[in-house]
């Protein structure tokens, strides 16, 4: 599920998700999506219409969604990061 959610960000699409286990992490509350507390339905339906009632706000939190996304979780980051855990490991 990680790496979905993360894709969602890639591909510049705010995530709306309750705040629990690694969402936090990975969505910035109001700034590339929207937190609503856990199991509280309600605020996640608000938050879906505050990401969705602004084009102004949506394009914002899409562009930032994408520049998070980028710049935590592309290919060359990983890569980078797995490469200096290999290396803390072996050395």
């Amino acid at each position: 599920m990680a790496n979905g959610i993360r894709g969602t960000g890639l591909v510049g699409t705010p995530l709306v998700a309750f705040s629990t286990g690694g969402l936090p992490n990975i969505v910035e509350h109001q700034g590339n999506g929207y937190l609503a507390p856990a199991f509280d339905a309600e605020e996640l339906a608000r938050g879906i219409q505050w990401v969705l009632k602004d084009a102004k706000r949506y394009e914002t939190l899409s562009e930032n969604a994408h520049s998070y996304a980028i710049a935590r979780f592309s290919y060359p980051v990983v890569a980078e990061h797995y490469l200096k855990l290999y290396q803390d490991l072996t050395t």
